[in-house]
């Protein structure tokens, strides 16, 4: 099957769907009065590993709103390991550089995180710990981009009800070995086989979430419990 084409890549469900964070509601108040830009910055340009990144939050106020910060907060959530996680905040008071991201415990921000492309290279370098210049920083980069692509495929086919579609776009997916997101595309997965009656591959597909993150909401738990139960 032909590969999804990454150059202009949009998040789907946030193309027409409009603001997803009602103002007022699910928003995390930071205060950062001087965001720090050297911690994480400088580490990405000047080739430095950077380690003990617990929180990216990403400014969902009006003016980075309107730069297409909804999306690049999307793809973050999409394609984070499970030992990051990735919030929404308000304004961190440098309006002009949006999209705005500050990366935690460091507090550092990182400004301009304006595409899919800079939004996976920023995990990659904190994550993996790559360098630009690595022979595997821009192909992680692109691997992850294109695994959290083929998922939300996936769930555009089933909520079309093309199950064998959406189960072949999250193998792809999954076989791509992304660093981060698979627990999640393997609880896609899970839910898509259930549907098909495939109780068994369902299951091992819940086991195989929850291994890669111990800390999955409840909910995850409870779908593994159901299925087992069926078994």
């Amino acid at each position: 099957m032909k590969k999804p084409d990454l150059s202009s890549f949009r998040p789907p469900s946030l193309a027409a769907a409009g603001p997803i964070f009602p103002r007022g509601k699910n928003i995390i108040k930071t205060t950062i009065s001087r965001p720090k830009t050297s911690s994480i910055k400088n580490s990405i340009d000047n080739n430095e590993k950077t380690t003990s990144v617990e929180e990216i939050r990403v400014c969902t106020n009006r003016t980075c709103r309107r730069q297409g910060s909804l999306d690049i907060l999307q793809i973050l959530s999409g394609i984070a390991p499970p030992s990051v996680s990735v919030n929404s905040c308000g304004c961190l008071g440098r309006c002009g550089a949006g999209p705005n991201v500050v990366v935690l415990p460091q507090g550092a921000f990182v400004g301009h995180c304006s595409s899919p492309a800079k939004a996976a290279r920023l995990m990659v370098s904190l994550v993996c710990g790559f360098h630009r210049n690595d022979k595997d920083f821009e192909r992680s980069s692109m691997e992850c981009l294109e695994a959290f692509a083929l998922r939300k495929r996936a769930e555009d086919e089933m909520e079309k009800g093309n199950l064998d579609g959406a189960l072949l776009f999250l193998s792809q997916a999954i076989e791509l070995r992304p660093f981060g997101g698979v627990h999640i595309t393997y609880k896609t997965r899970s839910t898509a086989r259930l549907a098909m009656g495939n109780i068994c591959e369902a299951l091992d597909d819940a086991k195989e979430a929850l291994t890669l993150a111990a800390n999955y909401p409840e909910r995850i738990r409870k779908e593994k419990i159901k299925i087992a139960s069926l078994d």
